[in-house]
């Protein structure tokens, strides 16, 4: 019976420490860019001795999709405490490029061939009958 006993020990205290490491290497996400698509990966950069992170979420946004400082930031390395928490800083990074996007799209003045010739950014006085293109400034108005 102590034989038994003894090896029962000498097989658990080994197959406990390559639990505990596995657990400890895969406790962790982060991001990464693979092929200019945002990915949450497992792990540990670098991996911990035979551990190597995996792909676990391949979020479908690309570089192209997040502003400039998303991406340095996910190059200089984020890490978050859970699948969830990583999907999330994604879905942020992502929805300040379209906020952005949609910022730059409400300050850009409308189409500038309205058919009275002008450009864009110009504004042009109103001849008396005609109609002039709006404008984003208001009229001004004559003092008397």
């Amino acid at each position: 019976m102590r034989v038994v006993l003894f090896l029962l020990l000498v097989a658990a205290v080994p197959t406990a420490a390559f639990y505990a490491i596995r657990w400890y290497a895969y406790d962790n996400w982060f991001l990464s860019i693979k092929n200019s698509e945002i990915v949450v990966l497992q792990g540990h950069p670098g991996g911990i001795l035979w551990f190597h992170p995996k792909v676990v979420d391949h979020t479908h946004v690309t570089t192209s999709h997040v502003l400039s400082t998303g991406v340095t930031q996910i190059h200089s390395g984020v890490q978050e405490a859970s699948l969830t928490a990583a999907k999330n800083y994604v879905r942020n990074l992502h929805d300040q490029y379209e906020a952005v996007e949609a910022t730059k799209k409400a300050r850009k003045p409308k189409s500038a061939n309205s058919g009275t010739g002008t450009a864009s950014g110009t504004t042009s006085s109103t001849v008396p009958g005609g109609t002039a293109p709006p404008t984003a400034t208001p009229p001004t108005t004559a003092a008397p």
